[in-house]
């Protein structure tokens, strides 16, 4: 479930611009690509964090408050949650629906929060594997590089001075280029290289300083 199918939020980009206050200083927009959210990386991590932890059973709820567990800290090293109360909105004799929802995003919290307290159990944390082994890179199993893959397909990726110019298909489009600016250099090499004049050999060479 999407966070904006549980609850009512309101002030969507300044509730993101609170929680990145509030967590340890991290860079949460992008370089080179325009969006329309300010803070567009923490935008699409508190989005996807809910979902996981809706799907994982792990947004907690009481009669009146209902928290998850964003997976960020504080300067502090306190975990940060997500805190919700029930909608002014709510009508309790409907059932609960897109339409009529129960809970509006209030704050973020920290664990030591005492809007907290209500809550016997923190919410667990996102999980993203099943068998913690499979995160540890085994140096036992053989590695089969697809070479096509990294540098044809996705020779775009590299910086220019690298891959050179490509196409959107990652084909590289400067290799005549390349191949004219070679040329060029090996002509100006051998036009920088004056062979020696005859008279100027004959001049210098052993021969002719033991006459003199």
């Amino acid at each position: 479930m999407r966070i904006f199918d549980f609850a009512k939020i309101a002030d969507w980009d300044d509730r993101l611009h609170t929680l990145a206050e509030l967590a340890e200083p991290k860079r949460w927009t992008y370089r080179h690509v325009a969006t329309r959210s300010p803070l567009p990386v923490l935008d699409n991590y508190v989005r996807h964090t809910f979902a996981r932890c809706f799907d994982q059973q792990k947004v907690i709820e009481n009669d009146q408050l209902a928290c998850f567990n964003t997976g960020l800290l504080t300067p502090g090293q306190e975990e940060i949650f997500a805190v919700f109360t029930v909608s002014e909105d709510y009508d309790r004799s409907q059932p609960i629906t897109i339409a009529n929802k129960k809970w509006w995003l209030k704050s973020w919290a920290r664990s030591g929060d005492k809007m907290l307290t209500d809550f016997m159990e923190f919410p667990r944390l996102a999980e993203y594997w099943v068998i913690p082994k499979t995160l540890v890179f085994d140096p036992k199993l053989q590695v089969q590089l697809n070479l096509d893959h990294i540098l044809k397909n996705n020779l775009n990726r590299f910086p220019e001075e690298l891959s050179g110019k490509v196409n959107r298909a990652g084909i590289p489009t400067d290799l005549n280029e390349q191949h004219d600016e070679e040329e060029i250099d090996h002509a100006e090499a051998s036009a920088g290289t004056q062979a020696i004049p005859i008279a100027t050999v004959s001049a210098v060479s052993p021969a002719n300083n033991s006459r003199s």
